[in-house]
């Protein structure tokens, strides 16, 4: 009988440490492989399979947990030039965190990206990208930090980002991005910072917004929105310290419940066509730094309660119809 216990103990370490040592081979013979595709890979002299034992130790950008299985792949700003077409996500069941950003990676974002089951943060930010946003990235449930800024991704945005519930950060500016069904995005209350800006998104504000509670960041400028600031949104977001929607198409009054901002530091509705006179509300938000409200069809005085804003250092008025205070 110990025999036998004996035997199954030992069977189970066994498989055990060939499981350990199978992922943690394909995950060397993975980033290698990509490495080979890439055009110019110089930074990426560490990756060697004749060293595979230093993966965890000695390779550029490669983080591991304690069970050497790869978490962090972390190549910030490296001079890589190539696809990820390539790149076996598979190999990575452990991965936390994928960090490419400001690289020369092209071509489209693989839908096989889905597979990173684990991922809490993926930045691509400030590479070549085109196509669109795969709907597999609204497979990562456990996504925390979403960055895809400046790059050439067009096409609506797919609902199935509206999965992230746990999202806090999301940045898809300065692409070709159009306007998907807004309503769909309601469930994604942990957002704190958003950044829409450098799109070709249009229609009405995005509804969802004022759900966002804990949003601290909104950037929604040089768009094609229009319509009407719903009330909603200056009630809801006592959080909120930047807000830039400038470069729009928006009308209508500023409405006299912008005070409930009450943490707004920075204030960007230029080049709308917002009319009505400047509420004497804004003067109650004692911690605003920058005011623009430039190139509007603002009319009447200006308000007088502007000058007890004493931290503002940036204050821009101009081409209104506004009358001195």
């Amino acid at each position: 009988m110990a025999k036998h216990q004996l035997f199954f103990l030992c069977f189970f370490f066994l498989t055990q440490y060939l499981t350990l040592t199978s992922a943690k081979t394909t995950a060397e013979v993975a980033l290698v492989r990509w490495k080979n595709s890439l055009s110019d890979p110089s930074s990426l002299k560490s990756w060697r399979l004749s060293d595979a034992q230093s993966l965890c130790s000695n390779w550029t950008g490669i983080v591991c947990d304690n069970l050497n299985s790869v978490t962090n792949i972390d190549l910030n700003n490296q001079g890589l030039s190539g696809t990820l077409s390539t790149l076996d996500f598979s190999a990575f069941p452990s991965l936390t965190s994928l960090s490419l950003n400001i690289n020369q990676l092209q071509g489209q974002i693989p839908p096989s990206i889905g597979n990173l089951s684990q991922l809490t943060h993926l930045d691509l930010n400030s590479n070549l990208f085109v196509g669109v946003i795969p709907a597999e990235i609204g497979q990562l449930l456990q996504l925390e930090y979403l960055n895809l800024y400046n790059n050439d991704i067009a096409d609506a945005v797919p609902v199935e980002l509206s999965k992230l519930l746990r999202l806090s950060y999301l940045d898809i500016g300065s692409n070709k991005l159009s306007s998907p069904d807004w309503s769909k995005f309601a469930t994604m209350h942990l957002l704190t910072h958003l950044n829409f800006g450098y799109n070709n998104f249009n229609g009405e504000f995005p509804s969802f917004l004022s759900s966002c509670r804990n949003m601290t960041y909104l950037d929604l400028s040089n768009n094609k929105f229009s319509g009407v600031i719903p009330e909603s949104f200056y009630t809801s977001l006592p959080k909120l310290q930047f807000l830039d929607l400038s470069y729009n198409s928006f009308w209508g009054h500023i409405s006299p419940n912008i005070s409930k901002l009450s943490s707004l530091t920075e204030l960007h509705l230029s080049s709308n066509h917002i009319n009505g006179s400047i509420p004497e509300s804004i003067g109650s938000i004692s911690s605003l730094k920058v005011v623009e409200l430039f190139t509007n069809a603002l009319t009447g005085r200006i308000a007088s309660s502007i000058g007890q804003l004493k931290n503002l250092n940036g204050l821009d008025l101009r081409w209104n119809g506004l009358n001195s205070i």
